[in-house]
């Protein structure tokens, strides 16, 4: 369904549907209802989500970029991430309720959640959720410099050494240095860069 790629409204893709038929002097007997294109929108973003579980779930290392934005009066937040040879698939953009770091959070986790049931199958043959799989293929960030994007990368942190015990077979027995190294996320930041945030340079009161 093209047309809600370019933002038709599930209600108008009848109406738009129509006025191309009739601009092309075609007649159309039956039209898909907004319950319909709903349904097939569903479908896509189901699919959609199954492709980048098994896609993603190969890959060792990846990065997820995030970014936020306000559009009329709200918040809304993006999730792609990327692979080594630069692939990237959109996981996600939702509305936020507010742009703090625990909701970002929160966001990303039903995600996970929503590509784990997507993936059911997938995830019940190896024992654990693919959005878990997923989070814990991801070794890098990439974002700006917005105090809530730094606070975000902490939680999430957080949040992949809390499923590492899910994911790894045997986690408990490995060293702390292999537990840090298996949980590790590494931030990368875009944007202008002021020479006294380098580390090398004291910083400036």
């Amino acid at each position: 369904m093209n047309l809600t790629n370019y933002k038709v409204a599930s209600k108008n893709v009848g109406p738009v549907i129509q006025e191309i038929a009739h601009f092309l002097g075609k007649c159309i007997k039956q039209l898909p209802s907004r319950q319909t294109v709903d349904n097939i929108v569903d479908r896509k973003v189901s699919i959609a989500q199954k492709h980048v579980s098994k896609i993603v779930a190969k890959e060792s290392e990846t990065t997820l970029y995030t970014d936020e934005t306000r559009k009329h009066g709200h918040t809304y937040q993006t999730y792609i991430v990327t692979d080594k040879s630069q692939n990237s698939y959109l996981l996600g953009l939702q509305e936020m309720v507010n742009k703090s770091s625990q909701c970002t959070l929160d966001v990303f986790k039903e995600i996970l959640m929503d590509i784990s049931n997507h993936c059911k199958e997938m995830s019940d043959k190896k024992n654990f959720s693919a959005g878990y799989e997923l989070l814990s293929n991801i070794r890098n960030t990439m974002s700006d410099r917005a105090s809530t994007e730094k606070a975000f990368n902490t939680l999430l942190q957080g949040y992949k050494e809390e499923i590492l015990p899910k994911i790894i077979d045997k986690y408990a027995d490995l060293s702390e240095e292999d537990k840090a190294h298996c949980g590790r996320i590494n931030n990368f930041f875009v944007g202008y860069t002021c020479w006294w945030e380098w580390p090398m340079f004291p910083k400036q009161p």
